[in-house]
């Protein structure tokens, strides 16, 4: 299962590629996905990805919806990643959340990837709302969300961040 995008590929890590991605075994990850990996995941996903990889591996058939590489489709070069965990609740809400490399910031991936990925939420007909939460500092998340047809709804505290602004899109 892949997504395009202009200048993006969109995939979705399994657990043995997120066991690579943890272990540093970017060989590895090349040989299991085609892409060029960097040795560590981008800032905030890396603080998450065990916890990720635990989700990817009790999530059965949902697993797919929690960590998606986002790589340059001329290079096969990683430049971020996101997802969403195991899919919609059962209220129909997904939380979303997205990171790029800092070299790789400021050139428009992050809305390229976020919008490729918000598409393909909603095409999910058991998906109700996509949510995504913020820093009120964090202009270019905003931004990124924004132009994703997310709204600002409310603010909220995120134990390990928090005050964030809480936006959402619905069907």
């Amino acid at each position: 299962m892949r997504l395009s995008t202009d200048r993006l590929e969109l995939f979705p890590l399994d657990v043995r590629a997120l066991d690579a991605w943890l272990a540093g075994d970017v060989q590895l990850l090349l040989e299991l996905t085609g892409a060029q990996f960097p040795a560590v995941a981008p800032p905030l996903l890396d603080e998450d990805l065990q916890m990720l990889r635990n989700l990817v591996a009790s999530a059965g058939e949902g697993w797919f919806w929690a960590v998606w590489a986002f790589m340059l489709r001329d290079s096969h070069i990683v430049v971020g990643a996101g997802g969403c965990g195991t899919g919609p609740d059962a209220q129909g809400n997904i939380v979303f959340g997205y990171s790029i490399y800092p070299e790789h910031q400021r050139r428009g991936f992050a809305t390229e990837a976020s919008r490729a990925l918000v598409d393909w939420y909603f095409a999910d007909l058991r998906v109700r709302i996509v949510r995504a939460t913020v820093p009120p500092q964090h202009t270019p998340s905003i931004r990124v969300v924004e132009k994703c047809g997310l709204v600002r709804v409310g603010a909220e505290i995120d134990p390990q961040v928090g005050p964030v602004d809480v936006y959402e899109r619905q069907r």
